[in-house]
């Protein structure tokens, strides 16, 4: 009797998935489905906390800026975004609006502090008393309130 070939009677084996394994992988990407597309549409508050993180981190940086180079230095804030200049009115730095909010500064604005007016080592707002500004998208969805104080220039998170 003739030999017959190895696996020759067998099943052949497919490389393939199984339903099983098919079931499972849909069920978990249904599952991050329901836990992550709520939660996409608020990539604009998560731009705008990283921006008003920016804006802080600017103003301290604008701050020592002005004492270290024994100038003063005018920070301008505008419904789209932050400049620093020179009294002569060149531009150091600027901080616009995230891309896809192109509006998100709000409370007392337009309005500027120079920092280390007259040379005094004191700051001067341009109303007079502490700033009030509001990081938030145009619809009026607020993500933060910082206030910047009078004479000091100091910013910090509003209450």
């Amino acid at each position: 009797m003739a030999a017959t070939p190895r696996g020759a009677g067998s099943r052949r084996h497919g490389t393939g998935f199984t339903l099983l394994e098919l079931v499972t992988v849909l069920v978990i990407l249904g599952a991050l489905a329901v836990v992550a597309l709520p939660r996409l549409p608020d990539l604009d508050g998560w731009r705008l906390r990283a921006w008003a993180d920016s804006l802080v981190a600017e103003v301290q940086t604008a701050r020592r800026m002005a004492l270290h180079q024994r100038r003063p230095l005018t920070a301008r804030f505008t419904t789209t975004g932050y400049q620093l200049s020179t009294a002569g009115g060149a531009v150091l730095r600027s901080l616009p609006c995230p891309s896809s909010v192109p509006s998100c500064l709000g409370g007392q604005v337009p309005s500027s502090i120079t920092f280390n007016a007259d040379n005094t080592g004191a700051a001067l707002t341009s109303t007079g008393a502490a700033l009030g500004l509001r990081v938030g998208d145009s619809s009026g969805a607020e993500v933060q309130r910082l206030t910047l104080e009078t004479e000091t220039g100091l910013i910090r998170a509003a209450l």
